[in-house]
This record gives C-alpha cells, sequence and structure tokens, in this order.
C-alpha cells in the first residue's frame, strides 16, 4: 500500500510537471502578444508574478517528482527482486541465457516503466487535453485544424509503438544469443593464448536493429514536426487576419512551434517501452522455465541404493547400503562421475534407479535431512558468520567460533568480516575447511562431501580426517575423494570405475553394476 502511494504521489508529480511547463509557454505566449497590443491600463505585473509562480512550481514538482519517484523505485525494485527469488524458491533455472540479467539490469528496466514512460506519456496526453480545451473556448475556428494535426500525430504514435514493440522482440532473441557468448568468451579468457584467431561474438545484428528503432524515433519527430509546420502554415494563411489583435490567438501557433519539446518527451520514451517489453519477458520466462524440485522432509536413518545413476551420465550403476554411523569412499578414476553420484544421492540432480530412505522408496527430490559440500565450497559475497549459518541458522557466535578453530581457521577472529568477491578472498585450502566448518555445524543425518583433502597440506588433511572420522561416529558420511588419506577410517569404498575391482571392507564386498 505505502508503494502505490508513493508511485501515485511521483506520477501525480510527474504530469504536474509536464503540465505546468506546457502552460508556462501558454501563458508566456499570450503574454509577449498581450504586451503588445494591450494600452496604458495592462496590468503587466500580474502575468509575470503567475509565470514566475508557475516557474517555482515546476522546479518543486520536478524536485520532488524525483525525490518520490526514485523511492518507489528502489521499494519497486526489491519487491520485483524479492518476488523473483520467492518464484525460484525450490527450483533449477536451466537455461543460463536467461538468468544472466534477470537481477540486475531486467529488473531495473521493469520497476522504472512508471517514472521512464507511464509519467511521461500522461502528461504530454493531458497537455493535449488543454491544449484542446483552448481551442475550443478561445479560438473555436482553429479547433479543426489542430483536431487534423492530432490525428496525424496519433497515426504517427501508434506506428512508432507497434514498429519498436515488434523490434523489442527481435532485440531480445539476439541479446539473449549475444550475452550468452560474450559471457562464455569472457570466461574463456584464461585460454586466449592458446587460440591466436580467437574473436569476440559478432553484435552487427544487435547494433542494426537499435539503428532501425534509433531511426524510426528520428523519423516519427520529424514527420510530427512536419505536420505540425504544415498546421502552422495553414492556420497563418486561412485565420491570422480574422484574429487582428486577439492576443489568445498566439497561443496554438506557439503551441505547434514547440511541439518538439512537449510531444519530443512521449516519442523519445518509446525506446524505454521496448527495453521494459524486452525485460518484462526475460522475467517471465526466466520464471515459466524454472524446474521445481520437490523436497522430502523424511529424517534419513539408512539409505539404500540400487541399479542407482545419476542421469545423462556413464557412470556405472550402483547398489549398496550406507548404515547409520558409518563413512562410505567413493572412488573412481577422473570423469567418472563421483561428484554426479554425490549430487544425485541428495537429490540436486535427475536420477534413474532406487533411492530407498528408512526402506521406504523415495524419488527423485532433495532430501532435506542432508548436507552436500562442493568441491569447491561456494563463498557467498557476505559476513562469515552468514557463510556458516546457512548450515545451521540455529548456531551461536561462540559455537561458530569453536568450530572455526577446529578446522583451522581459528584466526579468523572476526564472524562479521566481510568474504567472497566483495570481501576478503578465501585461497582453496580454505574454502575447503569453510566447507568442512559448515559439515561440523550442520545438523543432518547424511553428510556428502566432494573432494575434502584436495588443496590442503599434511598437516590440514589430517586435521580434515579427524573430524570426518568424528561425524561419522553419529551420522552417514559419503566422501568422494581421489586421495585416501591413512588416518580415514573407511567402512567401505565403492568404486564407480568399472576397471577397478571392488574392495573389501569391514562388512564385506560392496557390489556395483
Amino acid at each position: 500500500m505505502k508503494h502505490k502511494k508513493l508511485l501515485g504521489i511521483s506520477l501525480i508529480l510527474a504530469i504536474v510537471h509536464v503540465l505546468v511547463g506546457f502552460t508556462i509557454l501558454l501563458v508566456s505566449s499570450w503574454f509577449i502578444a498581450a504586451s503588445a497590443i494591450a494600452g496604458m491600463g495592462f496590468n503587466y505585473m500580474l502575468p509575470a508574478v503567475v509565470i514566475r509562480g508557475l516557474a517555482i512550481l515546476r522546479i518543486a514538482s520536478g524536485y520532488f517528482n524525483m525525490l518520490f519517484g526514485h523511492h518507489h523505485l528502489l521499494n519497486s525494485l526489491a519487491d520485483i527482486r524479492l518476488s523473483i527469488f520467492q518464484s525460484l524458491a525450490d527450483k533449477h533455472v536451466i537455461k543460463r541465457d536467461v538468468s544472466l540479467n534477470a537481477l540486475a539490469y531486467q529488473s531495473e528496466e521493469v520497476a522504472s516503466i512508471w517514472i521512464a514512460w507511464v509519467g511521461q506519456n500522461a502528461g504530454v496526453f493531458l497537455s493535449i487535453s488543454i491544449l484542446m480545451c483552448c481551442a475550443v473556448v478561445f479560438t473555436p475556428l482553429l479547433t479543426w485544424p489542430l483536431i487534423v494535426f492530432l490525428l496525424v500525430f496519433s497515426a504517427i504514435y501508434v506506428a512508432l509503438v507497434l514498429s519498436t514493440l515488434s523490434y523489442a522482440a527481435k532485440l531480445a532473441k539476439y541479446q539473449k544469443a549475444a550475452q550468452l557468448s560474450l559471457i562464455q568468451h569472457i570466461e574463456s579468457a584464461p585460454i586466449w593464448h592458446m587460440q591466436n584467431q580467437l574473436q569476440p561474438p559478432k553484435l552487427t545484428q544487435i547494433r542494426s536493429l537499435q539503428n532501425r528503432m534509433q531511426s524510426n524515433t528520428r523519423l516519427a519527430a520529424l514527420f510530427t514536426s512536419i505536420t505540425s509546420i504544415s498546421t502552422l502554415c495553414f492556420i497563418l494563411v486561412n485565420h491570422a487576419g480574422a484574429h487582428l489583435g486577439n492576443s489568445l490567438f498566439v497561443i496554438i501557433p506557439m503551441a505547434l512551434l514547440s511541439v518538439n519539446d512537449w510531444l519530443g518527451r512521449s516519442i523519445e520514451s518509446q525506446n524505454k517501452l521496448a527495453t521494459y517489453h524486452i525485460a518484462n519477458k526475460s522475467l517471465t520466462t526466466l520464471q515459466q522455465d524454472a524446474v521445481s524440485i520437490y523436497r522430502h522432509d523424511t529424517e534419513v536413518q539408512i539409505l539404500t541404493v540400487s541399479h542407482f545413476e545419476a542421469q545423462n551420465t556413464h557412470m556405472p550403476e550402483v547398489s549398496a547400503t550406507f548404515s547409520p554411523a558409518s563413512l562410505s569412499l567413493i572412488v573412481g578414476s577422473s570423469g567418472a562421475g563421483k561428484s554426479r553420484f554425490l549430487q544425485a544421492i541428495a537429490g540436486l540432480i535427475p536420477s534413474q534407479g532406487s533411492r530407498q530412505v528408512n526402506q521406504i522408496e523415495v524419488p527423485s527430490g532433495l532430501l532435506n535431512d542432508s548436507l552436500y559440500i562442493e568441491q569447491f565450497p561456494y563463498c557467498l559475497s557476505d559476513t562469515l558468520k552468514s557463510n556458516l549459518l546457512i548450515a545451521n541458522p540455529n548456531a551461536s557466535d561462540t559455537h561458530l567460533m569453536d568450530v572455526l578453530k577446529q578446522v583451522g581457521l581459528g584466526y579468523m577472529t572476526d564472524i562479521n568480516q566481510w568474504i567472497g568477491e566483495n570481501g576478503r578472498r578465501f585461497s582453496g585450502g580454505e574454502r575447503k575447511r569453510l566447507g568442512l566448518a559448515r559439515a561440523l555445524l550442520s545438523q543432518a543425518n547424511l553428510i556428502l562431501i566432494d573432494e575434502p583433502f584436495e588443496a590442503l597440506d599434511e598437516t590440514n588433511i589430517e586435521i580434515a580426517c579427524k573430524h570426518i572420522n568424528q561425524l561419522s561416529q553419529h551420522k552417514i558420511v559419503l566422501v568422494a575423494s581421489h586421495i585416501i588419506p591413512r588416518q580415514l577410517k573407511i567402512d567401505q569404498q565403492i568404486s564407480l570405475d568399472p576397471k577397478v575391482q571392488p574392495e573389501l571392507s569391514k562388512e564385506g564386498i560392496i557390489h556395483h553394476e
């Protein structure tokens, strides 16, 4: 409700700003004409005061329009971005090209439509209404030439809007493809030296469409000017003689002479309508194409998989049982699918085969009672505390500090320190220990850890083993690793490499297809 009030005030002030500016033009024109023919008794002071008062009102309305308008813009932008987050909750965005600018450029374009287009056009069309009223009341003979001018302008306006929307649809298609290609090109910068002929993506089609849109805007402004000058010439030739000595006659000609000043706003704002159309369509596509992820709230006490594998992989099918208080090691050659196997177990990616939780079949979906620690744990651009609380929102500051000390990050004494892209950058080893800290903080019964020993020295590997062994005393722990420390107390080992024979463990042979 508060946002709507801000929007209403902003729109009213925007309209007042345009109307007052147009009124100053009309009153000033009349005042100049009246001063030329007025007698000795003419009150020059009153019109001058009115014009000065209107100028002050225009300045004030413009200032407060910006104040309330930008306040509404920021609130609206926050609402749009929050709604995007909410609509994508428990969903997976499968198309990267539609998500590149969703929360930056596109959401801003959608939020600014009221200030950039609606307010401008509303003010212009109300100015047209005032001009028609002036013609009907003060110079009736000029009404029908003015109507003809406005009809022609309406045709130009509609043609410009339709052409702009048509080009916007094509531009959205080309921009989406170009943005994805450009991002991929930038991300491949480390290997540019290996491809001397590598060129950035071409933007010829985008520039061509943008040039056409700008040309259409200029043509619309030119045709409007030609129509206004033609109407003005017609009025002066056919009606000037009948209005000699009438200072009000100058209002319509002056409005026609300055048509680019007050109608130009509406013509130029159509590009904003195009960008809004592109952005709104992209945001809608982003939310429609996102795939829902089903969540299972079942507490994981025992996990069994049969003929199980991640979809779209060449990994062998796995059949195994993961018992409480156990540590299972997933091994395999590079590319065998160790990471995808853990992700499929947690339900982060689609899988095929049987997955049973507590001897009950659980279809594809995310297991809420699980925590997957990435091979390269992600650092949020936020405080260290926030990066830890995502594993356990109820953890106290004291608990967080204790866990940091346990994993070898005790030198990070300020848990409110900002880390990530806009703060302190963590090294690969520090990110590994951050992931281990999250595992220790988590209350989930199923912990899946991907390559926890990579980028760690022997001392930190020993620390990591100690805590993983500790976790496995009361949780189901699955570790995927090509490094197998001797300190790791493994209960069973599963190979995803068909060339590697299954190994004996404490519980016997683990078979896989």
